[in-house]
């Protein structure tokens, strides 16, 4: 049995469909993924885990005891909030003691664990200071601890970097995933970030209207989309009909099907034959060049971590990519 079971979800408001059926396994000490875009259902049902909402129809399960209908107080789960919901007139210290004082746990035992995890988040130092004072990336580690102090056997993390610049972005990020390896704790990831994603989780669910569009690891995900959908969405993938598909690269396919190509995995060449790829733009992005392309009206990219080929914008290029980096897709 999966540690956490999501059986057979389903969640509307009003007319909306928001969840259908939806059923996911998680298992225990993994870190899951809910990715998509916004409307897909993933923060309504990370609510629906935390007691927050309640779903219409189905079941949640959580190491074998079914918590669908319990108050968010009664589920063994912590929540880092987009906002990190942080006292803003109290110390960090007192911020991560808040829960533990509220159960009544002995002063000494507080102080115990309270410091315990300020030195996991590599916030000792700081524990005196308001949070006011804290940058965004302490404040949210500061969420985090608390989440952690209190021994939840679910932590639930609802967009929590979305709010952080983007080198604080990474750190966080980095922090969140070297915590989650040291303490173990099973973690669900809200996130409509792709790259988010793809480097902290263990599994990911794509969320498409919903519904699972499809359940795997990282790199499954990426490297094997179920479907047009997961292909654009995560991996970003240039999608080429019956006509475009045997015209640049011979690969043949139906009018049902789709040949869908990694931009990392195409390559432009020069050529003095008419190919009739012009180069639209090119966009240096330090360690990658972006190659902007238009083939009868039909615009895809090329990204290359070489940039010492002369390329022009207007200029007339050929493209190519290997049969095995060229995946069929309905």
């Amino acid at each position: 049995m999966a540690f956490l079971e999501i059986k057979n979800i389903s969640k509307k408001f009003g007319d909306s469909i928001v969840l259908n059926d939806l059923s996911i396994k998680i298992e225990k000490g993994d870190f899951f993924s809910f990715l998509g875009p916004s409307g897909c259902g993933k923060t309504t049902l990370l609510r629906i885990i935390a007691g927050l909402e309640f779903p219409d129809a189905g079941q949640i399960i959580l190491d074998g005891v079914d918590i669908t209908n319990l108050s968010p107080q009664k589920r063994n789960t912590g929540i880092v909030f987009q906002n990190y919901a942080l006292f803003p007139h109290m110390t960090v210290f007192e911020n991560i003691a808040y829960g533990l004082k509220i159960k009544k746990i002995p002063s000494t035992e507080i102080n115990k664990q309270v410091g315990d995890v300020l030195e996991k988040v590599r916030l000792i130092y700081k524990k005196d200071q308001n949070i006011s004072l804290l940058s965004g990336g302490e404040q949210q580690r500061v969420s985090l601890a608390r989440a952690i102090v209190m021994q939840p056997q679910l932590i639930l993390f609802d967009e929590p970097l979305s709010n952080l610049d983007y080198s604080l972005r990474i750190e966080a990020r980095n922090e969140i995933k070297r915590l989650q390896n040291e303490i173990g704790i099973t973690s669900i990831y809200v996130t409509h970030d792709q790259s988010e994603a793809l480097s902290l989780s263990d599994k990911i669910a794509v969320l498409q209207n919903g519904i699972a569009a499809q359940i795997g690891t990282s790199k499954e995900i990426y490297f094997k989309p179920a479907n047009k959908f997961v292909a654009e969405f995560v991996g970003h993938y240039n999608l080429f009909d019956k006509e475009s598909s045997a015209e640049l690269f011979k690969y043949p396919i139906t009018d049902n099907e789709i040949a869908a190509v990694l931009p990392e995995h195409l390559s432009i060449h020069k050529t003095t034959e008419l190919s009739r790829v012009i180069i639209k733009d090119i966009l240096f992005a330090g360690s990658f060049v972006e190659y902007i392309l238009d083939h009868k009206e039909v615009i895809f990219r090329v990204i290359s971590t070489t940039s010492d080929k002369a390329f022009t914008i207007g200029e007339n290029v050929a493209v190519a990519a290997t049969r095995e980096n060229i995946q069929t897709i309905i």
